[in-house]
């Protein structure tokens, strides 16, 4: 039985026809074919909640049980059978840092910027219609780390209030087919969840009982080649240790091929008590266990490579080698006083090489060099290696951290972050993490640095949300530092966030605290460059008196310091602002200014994007000489950079002005060659285009390929869900023209009356005018039956008849 939603007023059909499949962690593979001995019983059991009517499974087990290879294998299972065509999402905590960042990732292919600029409730509720609809299924990893109360070296990854969200998504499911799969080493108490709901279904993994605790020993023995009987009684007190938990198995049996179990036994009841001490666990906590074969297995390093420890610390969730490389470098110049890159480079190499035999972390996406650190590797290096480390140190490492992620901010501020997808590179958790540190070490400067960075990934992933709150955060930081230019900037990207959400007036708020900053600070670069946004807002929102003041108040401050390519792009602007208001004179002057210093510069695109809009308005001017000059231009230039769409616009504007030379056959052509370089040509574009050639063929009297291409144009404009477009109503138009030519007067009057109601107008203006004096015309030559259908059909579409005493 389906819950019943009201239809919330997006593009639903769009999001949903475009979302696709993502399950980096399905791609992995396990290198081991131990992975599910003894799980067939928990794979029956999880199918059997995976098919029933709730919608949550919650998954608790000690870390290291299996959870997530369980969960891995049974959606592989899943997604084998035909009949299951479900969305999959994985995410990872703490690599997700919000639900906000969850709900985007699942809308990423939609491209529905209404969904993107809605409230973080309104996603929930939109998203629960979406899974409501079609199947999926979403595994949250690592749920556990969702709070911080796991652990006082564990900072939460959600806030209350959206854990409190999650629930109500969840609840609003229940019922449906789409699935939560939630993977937590804790049990649910944790998160205050209310079981009334009955939403829940609770599925504990266990440890391995006796018989298959040692089927997978024995096999992990053989995979191993090592040699030993598993029922003499050390190895017996052995697998006591162990207690059927497949961690332990990979980590402790290996270790036979070198060592005794004796020799074992007693190195693990040594550091056993060593993590005790230092790491301030319980000898009766499980985790006290866990951290002693950490330990363990961490004495084996080399011991060059035990240096790399505390700036691993940082990390969380993933881990980029590259950046890691990087960080260890900088640590290594900075604590241990030289510098060899070749030496960083194997070091690292060794490093994660060694935890990756010891399975402690995987490749998050094969190919690359990105891995998965397993939860209990991040908590060890937390607890035990900034335990051990002195103040001097830790600052020491933190602080080398914390400049290099300012050398790399410092880097992206020149570039554009949407187009470079420099971010794919950044691992969320990584900036977290080393934010507290900062501010733990009371690094003000470096943790400013950071939250930077951290509000920036949250508006590059459109958590705008949590992008408000790092930037509101950052204001105060800065006010506190007394760094008025900082605050100013801070206030900017307020201002952009706001504009994303088409919050426009909150916008302008934010713009003019910036500006008010920047004035008294003498800031003339950034007070024209809010001028300069002020400007750019104030035509969005169609103030283009108001916004053409702003842009010359912006070009005259950035005339004045020197920056001309800054003027440049407020010419344009400014042109942009004289054409939409008809003014084609001023419009020209405009960008003419604009293309003389873009061609100053050597910037050919920014020059050929100007020479297209001055052919534009040339045609428009009936110019037609001076129109192809400039596309001429223009085309030359995208040719060279083999811009396709940007030709596919040239050859289009040149085919319009082939037609109104009257040179049919040119402009034909130029339209078989446009669609030629159209790689796939969305409805819109299609119905325009066969529009034209179809009015073309009508032009040189080829009356039945005009019929055809104008139904091509009808059939593609039918795809649409807005029909409200002009060109809609003038393609209904062109058909009647035809339609009259060829003696078909009822149709002809028909589609005019169409195109008069696809206008959506009630007052007539001079085109429409013309168009109802057209169906007169096709009136008056249809016979008398087709008249009395016509005046039917007029009546009730428009109403009052036009024709009186008729």
């Amino acid at each position: 039985m389906r819950t019943n939603y009201c239809r919330p007023m997006f593009a639903w059909k769009e999001i949903i026809m475009n979302f696709e499949m993502i399950q980096n962690v399905l791609l992995l593979e396990d290198k081991e074919s131990t992975s599910l001995i003894g799980r067939d019983q928990d794979m029956s059991e999880l199918e059997t909640l995976f098919y029933s009517d709730k919608p949550v499974i919650y998954i608790q087990g000690v870390t290291g049980v299996g959870k997530t290879v369980l969960v891995r294998n049974f959606l592989r299972k899943v997604t084998e059978k035909p009949k299951e065509l479900h969305q999959i999402f994985w995410f990872s905590l703490p690599n997700v840092r919000t639900i906000e960042f969850m709900l985007n990732s699942m809308a990423a292919y939609s491209a529905q910027k209404p969904f993107f600029r809605s409230k973080l409730s309104e996603k929930v509720e939109i998203m629960a219609y979406i899974m409501s609809m079609r199947p999926h299924t979403i595994v949250i990893d690592n749920f556990e780390k969702a709070t911080g109360k796991i652990s006082e070296y564990s900072n939460p990854v959600f806030p209350d209030e959206e854990i409190s969200l999650l629930q109500d998504l969840f609840t609003s499911l229940n019922g449906v087919v789409s699935k939560f799969i939630l993977i937590s080493s804790e049990p649910d108490e944790l998160f205050c969840f209310n079981r009334n709901k009955d939403v829940f279904s609770f599925f504990q993994l266990e440890s391995l009982d006796q018989e298959f605790s040692q089927q997978l020993a024995t096999r992990i023995l053989e995979s191993n080649d090592i040699q030993v009987d598993i029922n003499q009684k050390e190895m017996q007190q052995l697998m006591q240790i162990i207690d059927g938990h497949p961690m332990s198995m990979q980590l402790l049996l290996p270790r036979l091929q070198y060592q005794s179990p004796e020799t074992l036994i007693a190195k693990y009841h040594a550091h056993r008590h060593h993590v005790m001490r230092i790491g301030q666990t319980t000898s009766d906590n499980y985790l006290t266990h866990l951290m002693a074969l950490m330990d363990l297995v961490v004495s084996d390093l080399p011991s060059l490579t035990h240096d790399l420890l505390p700036p691993l610390s940082l990390y969380d969730g993933s881990i980029e080698t590259d950046l890691f490389r990087t960080i260890v470098n900088i640590y290594q110049t900075s604590v241990m006083n030289f510098s060899a890159n070749h030496v960083v480079r194997q070091m690292v190499k060794e490093l994660v090489s060694f935890f990756e035999h010891n399975h402690l972390i995987s490749k998050y996406i094969p190919g690359t060099e990105n891995y998965i650190i397993v939860p209990i590797l991040s908590e060890y290096l937390r607890r035990i290696s900034m335990a051990c480390e002195t103040d001097d140190v830790r600052n020491g490492w933190s602080g080398a951290f914390v400049h290099v992620i300012a050398r790399l901010a410092a880097n992206l501020k020149s570039m554009d972050s949407y187009s470079k997808q420099i971010w794919c590179y950044f691992n969320n958790a990584t900036f977290h993490n080393a934010y507290d540190v900062a501010c733990e070490q009371n690094m003000y400067d470096h943790a400013g640095i950071l939250m930077q960075i951290i509000a920036a990934f949250a508006r590059v992933n459109r958590n705008y949300t949590k992008a408000e709150t790092c930037f509101n955060e950052l204001v105060g930081i800065h006010q506190s530092l007394k760094d008025e230019q900082m605050q100013g900037i801070t206030m900017f990207q307020l201002a952009h966030i706001a504009e994303e959400q088409q919050h426009y007036k909150k916008a302008k708020l934010w713009l003019q605290r910036a500006l008010d900053v920047f004035e008294k600070t003498e800031s003339d670069y950034e007070a024209a460059s809010v001028q300069h946004q002020m400007g750019r807002l104030c035509h969005v929102t169609g103030d283009l008196e108001i916004a053409d003041r702003w842009l010359k108040l912006a070009y005259n401050s950035f005339t004045r310091t020197g920056e001309s390519f800054e003027a440049a792009d407020i010419s344009r602007q400014l042109g942009r602002i004289g054409y939409e208001q008809k003014d084609y004179n001023t419009a020209e002057k405009w960008y003419e200014n604009a293309m003389d210093i873009f061609e100053m510069f050597g910037d050919e695109y920014r020059a050929a994007n100007i020479y297209h809009q001055l052919g534009i308005i040339a045609t428009d001017k009936r110019d037609y000489d001076n129109s192809k000059q400039w596309l001429q231009k223009a085309r030359q230039v995208y040719e060279k950079m083999g811009m396709n769409e940007k030709l596919a616009a040239i050859y289009q504007q040149t085919a319009q002005i082939a037609h109104a030379q009257g040179e049919f056959e040119v402009a034909e052509l130029y339209y078989m060659k446009t669609f030629g370089l159209l790689e796939k040509t969305d409805p819109y574009t299609a119905a325009i285009l066969y529009k034209d050639l179809g009015k073309t063929s009508q032009s040189r009297g080829r009356y039945d390929q005009a019929s055809q291409y104008y139904q091509l144009a009808y059939d593609f404009f039918d795809q649409l869900l807005n029909k409200n477009d002009p060109r809609y109503s003038e393609l209904l138009f062109d058909m009647s023209i035809l339609e009259g030519l060829k003696g078909h007067f009822e149709q002809s009057g028909r589609y005019l009356i169409e195109s008069l109601h696809a206008s959506n107008q009630k007052d007539l203006n001079k085109d429409l005018q013309y168009r109802v004096n057209n169906f007169k015309l096709s009136y008056f030559q249809a016979k008398d039956d087709e008249k009395k259908r016509l005046r039917e059909y007029w009546e009730k579409h428009m109403g009052d008849f036009p024709i009186k005493g008729k």
